[in-house]
C-alpha cells in the first residue's frame, strides 16, 4: 500500500523586510512598555489605597482649609 503524504509545494517567496521587522518589533514592545506601566500603576493605587478623588485639605495657594465650626 503506498504512502498517502503529498508533500506542500515549494514556494519561491522574498524574505520579509528588515524595516518591517524592526517597525513591528517597536510596535509591540511599546505596547508591552504601556501595559507594564499601566499594571504597575494600578498596583500602586490598590496598595496605597488612592482613588485621588476629594479635597486634600489645601487651597490653590497652598494654605490648610479648615471647616468652620458649627
Amino acid at each position: 500500500m503506498a504512502e498517502d503524504y503529498v508533500r506542500p509545494p515549494l514556494l519561491g517567496r522574498e524574505a520579509p523586510s528588515a524595516r518591517a521587522a524592526a517597525v513591528r518589533f517597536w510596535v509591540v514592545f511599546g505596547l508591552v512598555l504601556a501595559a507594564v506601566i499601566l499594571g504597575v500603576f494600578l498596583v500602586y493605587r490598590l496598595v496605597t489605597g488612592g482613588g485621588g478623588e476629594g479635597n486634600p485639605g489645601l487651597n490653590q495657594q497652598g494654605a490648610r482649609v479648615t471647616q468652620p465650626v458649627r
